[in-house]
């Protein structure tokens, strides 16, 4: 008779090191690209149409984040703030992962669109 593979109840330490690591190198990252150290990305959609993206800023965000600026962080570009702290939030938080995963992906990315809009019409008029 075979044995039924047991469930293993411990903690898990996987997930959030990883969300750590992530962060980390973005963190690191940032603050490289604005000592000069890397070249910065060029955002293709403000070379464009000279409007910012929902993404621009966000690098002067992390590294402001870096620095323990938080409510610069927050000005600079809301959705890289919060998108960090709900990586965060998502990987210390068993319950916030099992709530996603039982949620039907069209119901949590139509908040997630609704926000990143929100945020480039900020950043459209703060023209950051």
């Amino acid at each position: 008779m075979i044995a039924a593979p047991t469930r293993h109840t411990g903690l898990n330490l996987q997930t959030p090191l990883m969300a750590l690591l992530g962060i980390a190198c973005a963190l690191a990252l940032a603050r490289m690209v604005l000592h000069g150290w890397v070249a910065p990305p060029v955002c293709g959609w403000r070379w464009l149409t000279g409007l910012p993206c929902p993404l621009c800023g966000g690098i002067r965000c992390l590294d402001a984040l870096s620095h323990r600026e938080v409510l610069r962080a927050l000005a600079l570009n809301p959705l890289v703030f919060l998108g960090s702290a709900g990586m965060l939030t998502w990987a210390f938080n068993s319950r916030l992962r099992h709530w996603l995963q039982t949620q039907s992906p069209s119901r949590w990315s139509r908040w997630l669109a609704m926000v990143a809009l929100i945020n480039w019409i900020y950043l459209i008029a703060a023209l950051r």
